[in-house]
């Protein structure tokens, strides 16, 4: 309602990275280039599991990111 998309508000706790964490992570960004969206701020809540983790792999994947389909 505000705007905001919202993942994982009721898995606090217990999140934890798989194999199609990155697929996501890289369909995220397919879908943000093609909107040509030039600027995405993604926040993380630490009380949930990995979330530095995420956050690690969520840089990673957006550095190496060119714009094209990645998967």
């Amino acid at each position: 309602m505000d705007g905001t998309i919202r993942d994982l508000a009721s898995l606090r706790g217990t999140y934890r990275i798989i194999d199609e964490t990155s697929v996501a992570i890289k369909m995220l960004f397919d879908t943000l280039g093609a909107m040509n969206v030039a600027k995405v701020n993604i926040l993380l809540d630490e009380p949930v599991s990995y979330s530095g983790r995420l956050k690690v792999l969520i840089a990673e994947i957006a550095e190496n990111y060119n714009g094209q389909n990645t998967m």
